[in-house]
């Protein structure tokens, strides 16, 4: 079992580094349409008020535990191994609704076969991003309100739901623990 962990380990790794590229080239697409990558300015107000709400933005879902932390750390079961993580992931319960944590426009809605369908939001310079999810009730361009349902998170194979959520400024990647408030 534990080579069959390791290996979709990391196919989800693989598909994970292809979510990313799709809300970069999303993010970059956006910035094309504006003259001088210019945000308007509800963009530039949307992101000051994003900015703002750091450490108090609502979780993704209403019940839930942080499974995997942002960034490079050891693997939970083979010793010597390191993973990266470009967001969290929450277990939760399937089904569960997945929330937007804060107003913006949907930029993406796409689907890769280890992260289910992924939801990318923008909010001014900065986006979040929902992986996982099972179903989705919204559609590009689309705007959505902070705890305005997106969607469900998916159980895999083995029947573990996890939420995988990112936030991102721009092109860099944010430790969404530092975002989210306290439970």
């Amino acid at each position: 079992k534990t080579t069959t962990d390791v290996a979709t380990k990391e196919k989800a790794a693989k598909d994970v580094a292809k979510a990313e590229e799709k809300v970069v080239e999303t993010r970059e697409a956006v910035a094309e349409t504006k003259t001088a990558a210019k945000l308007t300015e509800e963009e530039t107000t949307l992101a000051s008020s994003f900015a703002a709400s750091k450490n108090r933005l609502p979780w993704p879902v209403k019940s839930g535990f942080v499974s995997d932390h942002f960034g490079v750390h050891g693997h939970a079961v083979l010793k010597g191994v390191s993973v990266q993580n470009h967001g969290i992931d929450i277990q939760t319960e399937a089904g569960e609704a997945v929330r937007a944590v804060y107003d913006g426009v949907v930029r993406s809605v796409s689907s890769l076969p280890e992260m289910g369908t992924i939801v990318a939001i923008q909010h001014g310079e900065f986006f979040t991003v929902y992986a996982k999810l099972g179903s989705v009730s919204v559609k590009e361009g689309q705007k959505v309100t902070a705890r305005e349902s997106i969607g469900t998170v998916a159980a895999d194979r083995d029947g573990t739901a996890e939420l995988q959520f990112q936030i991102w400024r721009n092109a860099s990647k944010l430790n969404p623990e530092s975002w989210l408030a306290d439970r």
